[in-house]
């Protein structure tokens, strides 16, 4: 099986894809990882393309990937899903998500993130979470999205809708 998962910050793209990793037992990549490099320095877009491609190609029969990136082999990683999970929860959701998040991981890394990148939370990643991160033209991405794979898009836009999702994989 070949999961993409896409979705808003602060949704819990990251921690859904480990958690189908693990029970699928299928590679994960997440492309905040391939995208920074350590202490969130950008790497080249052809390094991370790169990155991606081979790990696309090193795991045809199955992967759980992580995140949006649309200059990552996304139509490539989108055509070959057998599955497209997009979480687009309400701004406050992801607001309070993310302050949780980031008082849980203070002074530690993710997992999902490179190694030396701490969590953080300043004025650029707000402006990003409640405004920038779904701006109209950015959400009308993933409406393109659902409807050129109608068949394979799930959108959850909910806690109740995402244990649900969850309760599907537990058995």
């Amino acid at each position: 099986m070949k999961v993409s998962i896409l979705g808003l910050s602060g949704s819990g793209k990251s921690t859904l894809a480990k958690y189908l990793s693990d029970r699928l037992h299928l590679p994960l990549l997440y492309l905040d990882q391939v995208h920074f490099s350590e202490n969130w320095i950008e790497r080249s877009d052809a390094d991370a393309a790169a990155t991606v491609a081979a790990f696309l190609s090193a795991y045809p029969d199955g992967w759980v990937i992580d995140g949006n990136y649309q200059m990552y082999s996304f139509a490539e990683r989108l055509e070959a899903s057998d599955r497209i999970i997009i979480l687009l929860f309400p701004r406050l959701s992801r607001l309070f998500r993310l302050i949780r998040r980031r008082i849980r991981y203070h002074g530690r890394v993710r997992e999902s993130v490179a190694p030396g990148c701490s969590e953080r939370l300043d004025f650029a990643f707000l402006r990003w979470i409640l405004l920038d991160g779904c701006a109209p033209a950015r959400m009308e991405s993933f409406r393109l999205v659902a409807a050129r794979y109608p068949d394979k898009v799930q959108i959850i836009k909910n806690q109740r809708e995402l244990d649900a999702l969850y309760r599907l994989f537990r058995n």
